[in-house]
């Protein structure tokens, strides 16, 4: 059928050929870089920087479980807060670096749904830290409490054993009665001191422990009452109102502090409660760095995955790109074999 054409329709027709493939070969071109551009932009506006907010969010949480653990092992008060507030501030620094990464995955249902489940094990972090702050200051506070009371307890202890021992300074001329009276005072302050010195224990002992003291002291505290009522016996006649009011008042306290309600082992109690409490939250945050750092990696893994398909995208529409290069080289190597180069300069020259 071109044998039959003339050399001008066929010069028209090869180059009207040759501008259709051009213009086809132009516009397949823009496109495909066009949709190269655009990969590039998903990578550098989108798979890049939440990689790096994601690197960013798990060297964080990291920092918020190192904090926890020097705080369990802090007993100084005034540490714990500063720690308490160095934490409350990294964990406000770690969720707006959470909203962020949010925000950069709005449009990435997979990614989000991975990164939900290490934000919720995040959510438990600082649910347990919090916890962990909490029964730490409580414990110090309980630790002060009983430190305060025990001395309370040793001054109304001296206060009674000194009225004990002032029974020998009374003045009267009933000496032998006077003896009589000082030496249970005596035995009655010799209970006290072992009363006071039991005491100091107290902040010691094991939650197992503390209702058998208790029950020891009270046995003590009753050996020391029946005494008080023999002294009190032995005494008629003798001017010691004075000294029965000092010692009265002085183990009506003491009795508060150790058998009713027995104030130094409700505190202790308490105090050991907040370490269990302690304890508890210590060992669910060692457990919880490591779920999370499970879900982060599952996340950042679906990330990358993302990331890949990207980069294999673009790689594609550069195949592409070439494919239409090579094609379009190749049409004009067949229009230079139909249409010679000296067909061409002849007609030109025509």
């Amino acid at each position: 059928m071109l044998n039959k054409l003339s050399i001008k329709q066929k010069i028209t027709l090869g180059f009207s050929a040759l501008g259709t493939l051009l213009l086809l070969a132009c516009i397949l071109a823009y496109i495909a870089l066009t949709q190269i551009q655009q990969a590039n932009d998903q990578v550098k506006s989108v798979a890049v920087p939440v990689q790096r907010a994601a690197d960013a969010l798990q060297l964080q949480q990291l920092e918020l479980s190192k904090l926890l653990a020097q705080a369990f092992s802090q007993n100084a008060k005034n540490e714990l807060e500063k720690e308490q507030q160095a934490f409350l501030s990294l964990l406000q620094r770690y969720q707006s670096q959470q909203n962020q990464l949010l925000a950069l995955i709005s449009e990435k249902p997979k990614l989000q749904s991975k990164l939900q489940s290490a934000i919720e094990q995040s959510k438990n972090l600082a649910t347990a830290g919090k916890q962990l702050f909490a029964s730490k200051l409580d414990v110090e506070q309980r630790r002060g409490q009983l430190s305060q009371a025990t001395a309370k307890l040793a001054e109304f202890k001296d206060e009674a054993s000194g009225a004990m021992l002032d029974i020998e300074l009374i003045e009267t001329d009933k000496q032998r009665q006077l003896e009589e009276v000082a030496g249970t005072g005596v035995r009655i302050d010799d209970m006290l001191f072992t009363l006071g010195n039991n005491s100091k224990a107290i902040s010691q002992l094991s939650a197992t422990e503390l209702t058998q003291h208790q029950d020891d002291m009270r046995f003590l505290l009753d050996n020391i009452r029946n005494n008080y009522q023999y002294l009190q016996q032995q005494a008629q006649g003798l001017p010691m109102d004075e000294l029965r009011e000092r010692y009265d008042g002085a183990m009506a306290n003491v009795t508060q502090f150790l058998a009713s309600p027995g104030t130094l082992y409700q505190v202790q109690q308490q105090k050991l409660s907040a370490i269990e409490k302690a304890q508890r939250s210590i060992v669910q945050l060692n457990q919880m760095p490591m779920k999370s750092l499970l879900h982060f990696k599952s996340y950042k893994r679906a990330q990358k995955s993302n990331l890949s398909i990207i980069k294999m995208l673009r790689k594609q529409k550069l195949i592409k790109l070439k494919a239409w290069q090579l094609s379009w080289r190749w049409c004009l190597l067949v229009l230079g074999h139909l249409f010679p180069y000296q067909q061409v300069e002849q007609c030109l020259a025509h």
